[in-house]
């Protein structure tokens, strides 16, 4: 006698605006609604179901899609075979639902906003799925970290069939935990970091043109929030009210953290030479020497610069008009300023053959060099003030006098070269 054969699948019924479709199995005795895709092509709606033809979730009876792409989003099952539903990525998320809410239906569509209403629960589709590979990374560290442990207790027991195996690296897991734990350098350590760099000198050749463009893309992300902090760090500086007496020390000391800036301030290319720099003037008693916050040096000439920093309250100009009500003087922290570092530079200049012969990098010269005083603020003056500044600073023909507002504007002007276009293009 013949085996029976029974019809097990998924069995459609055309209606005038939807297909619906029926899991059927027949040596069970099943017929259950699993899906209705409608005609105009705006609705897909699944109705969950276990193979014994009852629902798969408690309460949630269906799931409707609505003005979604031919392919549904991955996290769902598109086969009748599996049920239809959510794949066990989403299954932490949808079953705490389901159990909290008592949900009836799930809506999912690219255009609503994700809430709970009336027992629906709609779900906006690109939110829901950038959630998606924070717990597949998550179920996939935890099945590899469960084929460890059994492997390591088989070990003990049958060590010949079973061998420790060494950790693998699972893709993600470091972009996870920094998004998650770490919200600026300051919580790395230096050997976070230097982990970090090590890691990026071994990438090959080969490897980094594969990654070129993700590798440049970090790179500049690197960049731009260092020098967003870099102004955010200045700003605060300039943001102190009171002339104190460590005022000028935090600026050299961030002048010294950061004296790439100095580059900014030359029309050609510099590199720092040395900070806190003896330029000469002790006498027979071996007292009264100078010492120049900062010295740069031409890359090409090798001819040295001296700069002077001051700090942001330093008085530039004397409060009352020298004559009428629109000429200023400047003040005795100015004029001191600028025979400050003239009087370094003639220090040096006098000395030059003798200080070079003494320092182990011979490798500059001073032919007339260039002079930088940072002081003051232009933020406080008046027209009247700015204009009798500008006559004086624009006469000096040895000393280039530069304001912290202006230093920050050209670090600002720097970020908007390098980055302005692509803020641009976000912004609109």
């Amino acid at each position: 006698m013949p085996k029976k054969s029974y019809r097990i699948g998924e069995l459609p019924q055309e209606l005038k605006t939807k297909s619906v479709f029926y899991y059927v199995n027949e040596k069970q005795g099943l017929k259950v609604k699993s899906k209705e895709v409608f005609k105009n092509g705006e609705k897909v709606v699944h109705y969950p179901f276990k193979r014994d033809g009852t629902p798969k979730y408690r309460n949630i009876r269906k799931i409707t899609y609505e003005n979604m792409p031919e392919n549904l989003p991955r996290g769902f099952y598109k086969e009748w075979t599996k049920g239809y539903g959510f794949t066990r990525v989403y299954n932490p998320l949808i079953y705490r639902l389901d159990d909290a809410l008592k949900i009836q239906e799930v809506i999912v569509s690219k255009n609503i906003i994700t809430k709970f209403e009336n027992g629906k629960l709609y779900l906006n589709s690109d939110k829901l799925d950038s959630s998606y590979p924070k717990i597949d990374l998550l179920l996939k560290k935890h099945n590899v970290e469960i084929d460890n442990l059994a492997n390591d207790i088989l070990s003990k027991y049958f060590p010949q069939t079973f061998k420790n195996k060494s950790q693998k690296y699972i893709k993600g897991s470091l972009a996870q935990f920094i998004d998650k734990n770490v919200t600026q350098i300051s919580d790395l350590s230096e050997a976070d970091t230097q982990s970090l760099f090590d890691l990026a000198s071994r990438i090959s050749k080969d490897d980094f043109l594969e990654s070129k463009t993700s590798v440049l893309k970090t790179k500049e992300k690197i960049e731009e929030v260092y020098i967003e902090e870099v102004i955010e760090e200045f700003e605060k500086l300039l943001s102190r009210k009171n002339l104190t007496k460590n005022l000028e020390e935090r600026w050299q000391k961030f002048f010294t953290q950061y004296n790439w800036i100095f580059s900014q301030l030359f029309s050609f290319p510099v590199l720092i030479f040395k900070d806190k720099a003896y330029v000469g003037g002790k006498g027979i008693e071996n007292a009264n020497g100078k010492i120049s916050d900062f010295i740069y040096k031409n890359k090409l000439t090798n001819n040295i610069a001296f700069i002077e920093i001051k700090t942001h309250k330093t008085p530039i100009l004397i409060d009352k008009p020298y004559r009428g009500n629109d000429v200023y003087s400047v003040s005795k922290d100015m004029s001191g300023a600028v025979n400050q570092v003239l009087d370094q530079r003639d220090n040096f200049q006098k000395e030059f053959y003798s200080l070079k012969s003494k320092s182990k990098n011979k490798n500059f010269e001073s032919y007339n060099s260039k002079c930088i005083i940072i002081t003051g603020s232009l933020s406080k003056l008046s027209e009247e003030e700015k204009k009798s500044f500008d006559l004086m600073r624009s006469n000096s023909r040895d000393v280039d006098i530069i304001t912290f507002d202006e230093v920050l504007e050209k670090i600002k002007g720097l970020e908007s070269l390098l980055f302005g276009s692509k803020q641009k293009s976000t912004a609109n």
